[in-house]
């Protein structure tokens, strides 16, 4: 990994306070005072002023300052330097004395939690080798945590032994943090000053912290969010409020917030959610909330808005117990896309790369690993009572910086900022499609009346299902049916069972071992509950419909009234639908046959009668009442996949899909774009003699809808990333993209091996020509790969010449253009062109790319712009 070749990049184009507050303030200094040091001064000081309030006793910067002094001299006296110090305390004023005092002592010291398992615990002492643990042995909630055989240091006995103090380098292992993870299993952080240092002075210098802040961090000690919180507060002076979060309950933590008139305060989503249900707003003092530690929505930025007082800043931190990575503040009004809040712009002096399965850096836009390369870096993990550097390894340009794999899959976005797309070792493969559960957990808290989710993918043969559980009075079929229009097929959850809460670590993340366990408890109850239902299918042809759904969808619920594409059909499984269907029952029937019977019912019945639907080019996707939308077909003909776009379109007019004739099989082709546009036309006649309408095409179909509009102007036009084919390119524009792939390919064969490369030199050759014969003449471009009825291939390739010979003239109307974020490198200028062919222009960008923009919640997003377009 540090042999890493792909450029790193550093876009810190922002100052850390970039839409935070504003205020007078100390930066923090630059220098290599110990956190001993920097301490000692702001005592010095701030002598009488409250330094730790942590609910029954408050102490002076002065009196702390004593307290560490005393405590450092006794811990010094009775360790030895080399030797790893434990402390285990209840969150409280001691707790943080105790840390202060192994820094001035120069001992490296573990935080550990009193509310962790005495197993978990025991087996943390047993593989980092403590030498000793300083505890409260008059207090038996944590002196009976305590594991045999180790040394006890009570800080409830005297401790007036002293002994000289021999300080840490900034750079020295200080602390180790240990880590649950998502299953339970202890991680040894070894950090050092320097790295916690710089995490205090980005919150000092984007805050704006000052003497005057009252802090109230709602995390733990032994968490590094808990530590630069506390050392945020104490090394500037500021008055640091404890409260233990496990213990007091979400009416005590909000008394706590008004009472002390807390400035900065610092909670995961998850506790946040809980504080707002309670319906009492934020206290007017606080002026910043930091949140961190998981996945921040965009409805949680908006229940956070209506909750906090209008002033106060709303700050996102990604970091981990490796190293601080980026935030942001979140400004009001801030362009959305999809459900998930951006982590941040890359806070300065980390270098961060995002990489591909195959190592190299992605281009921007795509997904990828971040790997980041900093001085600040943890300096290693803990084992066998020792620091092991391997799994940071030194950067090969600089070895004071280290390399730290994330497992974190982003991209970056073309404002600078990184989206989370989810976890690396979650993603799993469903129906050929990669998946992250986090996303259908995002959607999950988005609904109403859920206050908590979690996906759970449970192995189903060779097939894996998402068993969703969720918190909150919720009906789960009514909740199932709303993710149909939000989520992808392949992210619908097979399951959803309401929980009273979600099993979580102390640090608030899943316990994916409990939740497994509850999972497996779930799947004894599926079985006693799966009774016959008075809508299974009936009969033997409705029988074998639902069997063959069952396996299509990859899903066991099912009703014979059910409507295949709510169920989660999609375009292929459509045509894995039908195929089945002709297969088993031996009659022929056309693709289209789904719009008309869209269940196991009227789709049995049809068999049965051996009836076929009329072929017409409109299919209604949605009824109304209003002035029609019609949304042209793509290059394969058919409209299955507009149907999730269609749905959401706003306004209470029909919305229909228009597909190609000779989908059928009975008639053919158009076999020019001005041919379709006029049989189209006729057929909106036909239906609408009236008018007006509005008219929209997806991809190819756009070209077919531009000329439509120009033989009969619709209410709007409205195109959906609609190239023109390569033929059409302006030479120069041509030559360009023919150079740039010749470029792309010599640059893999040069990392190749030999053998690997002739074949991949074949393949890129044959990619070249087939460019160049597509600039020569028109000619069909094969379908994918799978069994495609002869009639749909007839479509698919006259539809592909149709256009390939279509040159747009001017359109004198304006027109509509809906692009997506994750626009084709390898293709032209969409926006660029169709500029020179209309009156006007507007255009809206979309989250997703050419295929995923119109799936999922994507296609709520391009229906939303779709909507904007049409009402001028």
């Amino acid at each position: 990994m540090h042999r890493l070749t792909a450029p790193w990049f550093d876009r810190s184009n922002y100052p850390l306070d970039w839409n935070g507050p504003v205020r007078a303030f100390v930066p923090f200094p630059d220098n290599d005072a110990s956190v001993s040091e920097r301490f000692a001064s702001i005592a010095q000081t701030h002598p009488d002023r409250i330094a730790l309030d942590d609910g029954t006793a408050a102490l002076t910067y002065r009196a702390a300052q004593a307290a560490v002094a005393s405590l450092a001299g006794w811990i010094a006296a009775e360790t030895a330097p080399g030797d790893l110090v434990g402390i285990l305390l209840p969150t409280s004023a001691d707790f943080l004395l105790t840390m202060l005092a192994c820094f001035a002592a120069g001992r490296l010291f573990v935080p550990l939690d009193s509310h962790y398992p005495r197993a978990w615990l025991a087996e943390v002492v047993k593989d980092c080798g403590m030498a000793a643990i300083v505890a409260r042995f008059d207090d038996p909630d944590t002196a009976g945590l305590v594991p045999d055989g180790i040394r006890r240091l009570d800080l409830s006995a005297p401790h007036d032994r002293a002994a000289p103090l021999q300080p840490l380098g900034p750079d020295d292992p200080a602390f180790v943090l240990f880590t649950s993870g998502s299953t339970g299993k202890p991680k040894g952080i070894v950090n050092g000053q320097r790295a916690l240092l710089r995490r205090v002075a980005q919150y000092v210098d984007a805050a704006h912290v000052d003497v005057q802040d009252r802090f109230l961090p709602l995390s733990s000690e032994c968490t590094i969010a808990g530590l630069r919180e506390r050392f945020t507060a104490l090394l500037t002076g500021a008055t640091l409020h404890l409260i233990d979060v496990q213990r007091a309950g979400a009416r005590q933590i909000l008394n706590r917030l008004h009472d002390a008139g807390i400035t900065m305060m610092y909670g995961v989503p998850a506790l946040l959610r809980t504080l707002m249900q309670l319906g009492t707003p934020a206290p007017e003092s606080l002026r910043v909330l930091r949140v961190g530690g998981d996945a921040v929505l965009w409805s949680d930025v908006d229940a956070l808005r209506a909750w906090l007082p209008p002033d106060c800043r709303i700050e996102l931190g990604y970091s981990s117990t490796e190293a601080p990575i980026m935030q942001w503040f979140v400004p009001n009004g801030f362009p959305r896309e999809g459900s998930r809040v951006p982590l941040g712009y890359p806070l300065a002096g980390n270098a961060l790369a995002i990489l591909g399965e195959d190592g190299q850096a992605v281009t921007p836009g795509e997904e990828g690993e971040l790997v980041v390369c900093s001085p600040y870096v943890a300096l290693g993990r803990w084992r066998d009572g020792r620091v092991e550097a391997g799994d940071f390894p030194a950067a090969a340009n600089d070895p004071s910086c280290r390399v730290l794999r994330t497992g974190d899959l982003v991209r970056l976005r073309a404002d600078g900022l990184i989206d989370l797309i989810g976890r690396k070792d979650r993603q799993l493969k469903i129906r050929g499609q990669r998946v992250e559960p986090g996303e259908l957990e995002a959607a999950l808290r988005r609904c109403d009346g859920v206050h908590d989710a979690a996906v759970f993918p449970r192995r189903v043969g060779a097939q894996w299902w998402l068993i969703a559980y969720v918190v909150g009075a919720v009906d789960t079929a009514a909740l199932k049916a709303a993710l149909r229009d939000r989520l992808p097929a392949a992210l619908q959850p097979q399951r959803i069972h309401a929980v009273a809460a979600i099993p979580r670590l102390a640090s608030a993340k899943l316990d994916m071992a409990a939740l497994g366990a509850l999972d497996a408890d779930w799947q004894g109850r599926e079985v006693l509950a799966a009774l016959p239902s008075s809508d299974a299918p009936t009969g033997e042809t409705e029988t074998a419909i639902a069997a063959i759904w069952q396996r299509v969808l990859d899903t066991d619920a099912i009703g014979r009234h059910d409507d295949f594409f709510e169920s989660g059909g999609d375009s292929l499984s459509t045509l894995n639908l039908m195929f089945a269907v002709e297969e088993a029952f031996g009659v022929a029937l056309p693709v289209t046959m789904i719009y008309a019977a869209p269940t196991i019912a009227a789709l049995a019945a049809a068999i049965d009668r051996r009836e076929t639907a009329a072929f017409s080019p409109l299919v209604r996707i949605r009824d109304g009442d209003g002035t029609p939308l019609f949304i042209v077909h793509g290059i394969g003909g058919n409209v299955m996949e507009l149907f999730a776009l269609g749905r959401r379109i706003a306004g209470k007019g029909a919305v229909y899909g228009i597909q190609a004739r000779g989908l059928d099989g009975r008639e053919a082709p158009g076999a020019s774009v001005a041919a379709m546009a006029a049989d189209y036309l006729g057929a909106i006649r036909a239906a609408y003699p009236d008018g007006p309408f509005h008219l929209a095409g997806y991809s190819a179909g756009g070209l077919i809808a531009f000329e439509m509009a120009r033989q009969m102007r619709p209410a709007s036009l409205t195109l959906i990333d609609t190239q023109i084919p390569m033929r059409q390119w302006p030479f120069a524009t041509w030559a360009r993209h023919i150079a740039k792939r010749a470029r792309h390919h010599a640059g893999v064969l040069s990392s190749l091996p030999l053998r690997d490369g002739l074949g991949h030199a074949v393949q890129a050759a044959a990619s070249l020509t087939q460019r160049l014969r597509r600039r020569a003449a028109p000619q069909a471009v094969a379908a994918p790969a799978l069994h495609i009825p002869p009639a749909l291939q007839a479509v698919h390739d006259a539809t592909t010449l149709a256009i390939g010979d279509y040159r747009p003239a001017r359109y004198d109307g304006p027109v509509g253009l809906v692009v997506p974020v994750q626009e084709d490198p390898w293709m032209l200028d969409v926006a660029r062109y169709w500029k020179t062919r209309a009156a006007s222009i507007r255009i809206r960008i979309v989250p997703g790319d050419h295929r995923s923009m119109v799936q999922g919640a994507n296609a709520a997003q391009v229906a939303a712009a779709l909507s904007a377009l049409m009402q001028g």
